[in-house]
């Protein structure tokens, strides 16, 4: 697991996920959602646990 200031980073053995550790300006909110995008991650919305997660195949 890769942790940075505003996001932690799981790589599983299927999958790899992306959780917000917190409040996230709208600025870099934006900047996320656009590398998210970019790199094939999809918003899992599943209450306190959602998370940006990409299907490793």
């Amino acid at each position: 697991m890769v942790n940075c200031c505003k996001v932690s980073i799981s790589n599983e053995k299927d999958c790899i996920k992306v959780y917000c550790k917190g409040w996230v300006e709208k600025q870099t909110w934006r900047e996320i959602n656009d590398i998210r995008r970019i790199n094939g991650f999809a918003w899992l919305s599943n209450g306190k646990d959602s998370c940006w997660i990409k299907l490793i195949s």
